[in-house]
């Protein structure tokens, strides 16, 4: 089953209150590709109640235009994208592989955060404006946490 569908039958099973708002989360090792940003941005246009959060450790081709576009439509669309930094693969590492231990950073961990979020930053600057509701969530969120380890992402959208 393709991960979006999955998502999708998780909240219609929910039965869920059209009024509450829900906050999507997903850390993944690579950005995504292009198809896969546009899927993503598409189900965050439809789903108003649901702000997407992409964490990755990561660009995946992030000189290929293409991918870039892709990025910038889940931007468009208030898409939340961050290349994750030590404090988020401690998160991960806690929420889902071992809430007692601690993160053991590598060596040069942070200085590739800061250039993959230098580049990130570039590429999402030529974004001139956002989602056209421009509104942001008044009730307390409801957090869903998925993680996806590797890439092709084909395989999971």
């Amino acid at each position: 089953m393709k991960m979006l569908q999955l998502i999708k039958n998780v909240f219609s099973q929910l039965q869920v209150d059209p009024t509450v708002s829900y906050k999507l989360t997903l850390y993944m090792s690579f950005s995504p590709c292009s198809k896969c940003s546009m899927s993503l941005a598409t189900f965050a246009k439809s789903e108003q109640r649901v702000q997407v959060d992409i964490m990755f450790s990561k660009l995946y081709f992030h000189k290929n235009r293409s991918i870039q576009k892709g990025l910038r439509r889940l931007k468009h669309e208030g898409v939340s994208l961050k290349v994750m930094d030590k404090e988020d693969f401690q998160t991960c590492l806690y929420l889902f592989v071992d809430e007692h231990n601690t993160f053991q950073e590598w060596t040069g961990l942070h200085k590739k955060s800061e250039k993959y979020s230098d580049y990130l930053r570039d590429i999402l600057d030529q974004v001139h404006s956002l989602s056209a509701s421009g509104s942001f969530y008044s009730a307390l969120p409801i957090y869903v946490h998925i993680v996806f380890l590797s890439c092709p992402f084909q395989n999971f959208l």
